[in-house]
C-alpha cells in the first residue's frame, strides 16, 4: 500500500508540475531583459604578447589565491582586451573573481556570483549569473543575473543591471526572514 501511495503521489504531482511547465507557468522562473551586451561596451585595444608575472602585491586576492591565479595568468588575456578574467569557488553557491592586466601583471578584484561568469576578449561587460539561453533564471536570491562593465579609466568595476530594486535591502530582507 505504501508503495502505491508513493507512486501515485509522485505521478499525480509530476503531472501537475508538468501541466504547469506545459502553460509556460513553471514554478520559480524569471525572464532577465539585458539591456546591454558584449558589443556595447567594446575593449579599447587587444594584448597579443605573452602575459607579465603576476604582481602578488597590487591585491590582497593575489596572495590569497596565488595559485589560482598564476595558472589563469598564464593563459593570457580573456577579457577586455588585455586581462584575463580569473574565478573560482569559495564555497556554496559562492563564486570570486579577479582580474589580471597581462600588460603589468596587476590584479583587481572582480565581482562575485553564485552561478558564475561570461566574458568576452572584445568586451569590457561581465554578466554574473547569466540566464539560461532563453534569459529565464530561477527567481531565487542567490541566483539574480547582473551586468558589470569595467573601467579602464578607474580601474574597477560598476554595476550597470541588476533586477534587485535595492539589492542591500533585498538582501537584508531576505536574511530576516531565516
Amino acid at each position: 500500500m505504501q508503495i502505491f501511495t508513493t507512486i501515485f503521489l509522485f505521478v499525480a504531482f509530476g503531472s501537475i508540475y508538468c501541466d504547469l511547465t506545459a502553460a509556460g507557468q513553471a514554478p520559480n522562473l524569471k525572464r532577465f531583459v539585458a539591456k546591454y551586451d558584449f558589443e556595447d561596451f567594446p575593449a579599447h585595444e587587444t594584448f597579443q604578447g605573452k602575459p607579465a608575472p603576476v604582481n602578488y602585491k597590487s591585491h590582497r586576492l593575489a596572495r590569497e589565491f596565488k595559485s589560482v591565479i598564476t595558472r589563469a595568468a598564464q593563459q593570457g588575456a580573456n577579457f577586455a582586451g588585455h586581462y584575463t578574467f580569473v574565478s573560482w569557488g569559495c564555497g556554496s553557491p559562492c563564486m570570486r573573481s579577479a582580474i589580471v592586466d597581462s600588460k603589468t601583471g596587476r590584479v583587481y578584484q572582480g565581482p562575485d556570483a553564485t552561478l558564475g561568469f561570461e566574458v568576452q576578449l572584445n568586451s569590457r561587460l561581465v554578466k554574473v549569473n547569466p540566464p539560461d539561453r532563453d534569459g529565464y533564471y530561477e527567481d531565487t536570491w542567490y541566483s539574480i543575473p547582473e551586468l558589470y562593465v569595467w573601467s579602464e579609466k578607474e580601474k574597477r568595476f560598476a554595476l550597470l543591471q541588476s533586477d534587485w530594486k535595492d539589492k542591500k535591502q533585498a538582501i537584508k530582507g531576505d536574511k530576516s526572514n531565516h
